[in-house]
């Protein structure tokens, strides 16, 4: 108890002073493409992803290829009003992926194919990833350090600290949950083993990729990140920019953070801390989340956004128990115009994680809300209410 007390303490004191499992990285101390397909992680694992991923359990024979992949997510929600508000369980993700290379040459060179599809009620349907990897000559084949890959088709942009947690506030106001993928380019360059480099240029940030619309044109994304092989940290930043005709910019920034307790204590207490903030300017007011339908109907909210500055914090404290057992601890914060005094959101999250046999994974928290002037009551909106959320994961 006394440990858990202390990551929660260490959260909100970093967050005072100061988006894939990013603590992965930053335990293990590898880039993410030693996991993930992607060179900024998530989407499809990797082999080794998958090993990593099962947590000592005995994974089934499926998993033991990079070719293909597959993921299934069911969900329960309970808030504190149901009869009221969006409730249930529900399939939330069902996305098989192939993972080909069509071409090997020397020193590790290949290019790849990779494709998602997801099919649920939850989720919806459509292609998730679908682009190609061009990985040019390296050096030295060292796993996770790959040092340059080019990225062309469709795929979920690098912007900020990569978690599975795509109910964040910090995903939901900068419209960067899992589900968002874009049309486009991308480069990711490792400029030395510690140092990992990220751009990409996208089709629009409204569009979901499909074609640009008569306002949005383009989108850009820079993400850079620190993590130093010596010390039990990371940092990070990533911009996020559309150029909008006739309309006020939307860009975003996002500065993030980890601490890894496994080094910081020598493995006597294992887990970790992230942080994130994102400040964003001149967002629409209709930036979709996964489980409700858009970003002023979650939180209540009667605003444009048009012109505002918003601003979200992210922080999680996790304590791994043993390899199968995860107490963890988040806080979410919006702000979504800083020059209103009175319309913040909160959330405290406090839950467990489980890792079972089958590469089967059981995730329960329950969620207290704390907001600025909102209205409590049967129609308060979803920001605003407590609720309970378990999540049963599987994949091979």
């Amino acid at each position: 108890m006394r440990h858990i007390v202390i990551c929660i303490l260490l959260t909100f004191s970093y967050s005072l002073n100061s988006n894939a499992r990013s603590e992965y990285a930053l335990n293990e101390k590898l880039n993410c493409s030693a996991c993930h397909v992607t060179a900024w992680g998530a989407g499809p694992r990797t082999t080794y992803g998958k090993v990593y991923g099962s947590h000592g359990n005995k994974m089934s024979k499926l998993s033991e290829s990079d070719v293909y992949y597959a993921d299934l997510r069911m969900i329960g929600y309970r808030p504190t009003h149901p009869s009221k508000t969006v409730n249930g369980f529900a399939l939330m993700t069902a996305a098989p992926s192939a993972n080909v290379r069509v071409y090997e040459g020397a020193r590790s060179s290949e290019v790849r194919l990779v494709y998602t599809f997801n099919s649920s009620p939850l989720g919806g349907t459509y292609a998730r990833e679908a682009y190609v990897a061009w990985q040019p000559e390296q050096p030295e084949a060292e796993a996770g350090n790959t040092p340059a890959r080019l990225v062309l088709g469709r795929f979920n942009f690098p912007f900020g600290l990569l978690t599975d947690e795509h109910r964040a506030y910090t995903r939901i106001q900068s419209r960067t949950p899992l589900e968002n993928y874009e049309m486009g380019a991308a480069i990711s360059v490792n400029i030395v083993s510690d140092f990992h480099f990220d751009f990409a240029l996208v089709n629009d940030l409204e569009s979901g990729g499909s074609f640009s619309n008569q306002n949005v044109t383009f989108g850009s994304i820079l993400n850079a990140r620190f993590n130093p092989s010596q010390i039990p940290i990371f940092i990070g930043s990533s911009g996020m920019y559309g150029y909008v005709l006739n309309t006020p910019k939307p860009y975003a920034l996002s500065y993030y953070a980890g601490i890894s307790l496994d080094q910081m204590t020598r493995s006597k207490v294992s887990g970790s801390l992230l942080f994130e903030r994102v400040d964003s300017w001149n967002q629409p007011a209709d930036r979709s989340g996964s489980i409700h339908p858009n970003v002023n109907t979650f939180f209540g909210l009667n605003l444009s956004g048009v012109g505002s500055h918003s601003v979200g914090y992210y922080s999680q404290a996790k304590w791994e128990l043993n390899s199968r057992w995860v107490l963890f601890y988040r806080f979410d914060y919006y702000k979504q115009d800083t020059q209103i005094s009175n319309n913040s959101f909160a959330r405290h999250g406090l839950g467990f994680e489980t890792y079972l046999p089958g590469n089967l994974i059981f995730n329960f928290r329950g969620e207290k809300a704390a907001l600025g002037n909102t209205p409590a009551g049967p129609n308060e909106p979803l920001a605003a209410q407590n609720d309970v959320l378990a999540m049963i994961r599987c994949w091979i």
